[in-house]
């Protein structure tokens, strides 16, 4: 069947198609003419529309499309989508997200990226922890056997944790970050197993101390520096008032060399 007719702005709806030549019988070619009642509001039967413009009430959800945004229930979105502001049920109504390592702006309506957010917290971390070096030597023939160093005394290292020389008291918290080795002779070829101890506040003084991180690693040559880094140790907390030692042991026999000894420490004062 075919409809033939122009229609205008001022026609409403189609209410009936009656029948012209070629609709009798079994024909489906022809004209027919239509009569259109302007009392109707609304077409409750069309085949598809190819070219127009909607300007009737809003067309529901379900009849629209997965590229369309629709209120209601999941929707996963492609491409780079700009909105002017949003919020939550009872937040501050957000504006913009910024890349701001320095959250100079102090924004009450901007959102912070995580790289900015990371960055400024190293920075803030960094400002409320004091950087110390402490620096100590001895020389000695340690073979296998577990060594403390003389974290206040030079050449005062031993094998129980009785010399007063041995240990640092920790006025705040902290952690050892890394401990820097360079000896007398090529030690490259032995295993070294260093060991961050504490004493608690509550123990006895010069009383056994708890192994709170250990670091391995190849020592140094003749002449060259070798670092053990304690920064990946999970358990490398120090405790205000504790009492702090760190020790050194090898694999195999040693040799009398002389170690010097730079370890860099971390302390909380905020």
């Amino acid at each position: 069947m075919k409809i033939i007719g122009n229609f205008d702005g001022s026609l409403a709806d189609i209410t009936s198609v009656v029948a012209g030549t070629g609709l009798s019988g079994g024909g489906t070619t022809g004209a027919v003419t239509l009569n259109v009642d302007a009392a109707q509001t609304q077409i409750t039967s069309l085949g598809t529309i190819g070219t127009g413009v909607w300007q009737g009430t809003a067309v529901a959800s379900a009849y629209l499309d997965a590229d369309t945004a629709h209120l209601s229930g999941s929707q996963t979105f492609t491409g780079t989508k700009t909105l002017n502001s949003f919020k939550g049920t009872g937040g501050a109504t957000v504006t913009n997200i910024l890349d701001e390592d320095a959250m100079d702006s102090n924004s009450a309506t901007a959102l912070a990226t995580q790289q900015s957010i990371k960055a400024y917290t190293d920075r803030k971390v960094s400002s409320d922890a004091q950087i110390q070096l402490t620096h100590h030597m001895f020389k000695d023939d340690i073979d296998t056997t577990k060594h403390y160093v003389g974290l206040q005394e030079a050449d005062a290292e031993q094998t129980a944790t009785s010399n007063k020389n041995l240990p640092l008291l920790a006025p705040v918290a902290g952690k050892l970050l890394k401990v820097f080795l360079r000896a007398n002779s090529d030690i490259s070829t032995k295993t070294l197993t260093w060991r961050l101890e504490t004493t608690a506040t509550s123990a006895p003084t010069f009383s056994s101390p708890s192994i709170i991180g250990t670091q391995s690693g190849a020592g140094c040559t003749g002449s060259s520096m070798t670092t053990y880094d304690f920064t990946s140790v999970d358990s490398n907390a120090i405790s205000a008032g504790d009492q702090v030692l760190l020790s050194i042991q090898s694999d195999s026999t040693t040799g009398d060399h002389t170690y010097l000894v730079t370890c860099l420490w971390e302390w909380d004062l905020s």
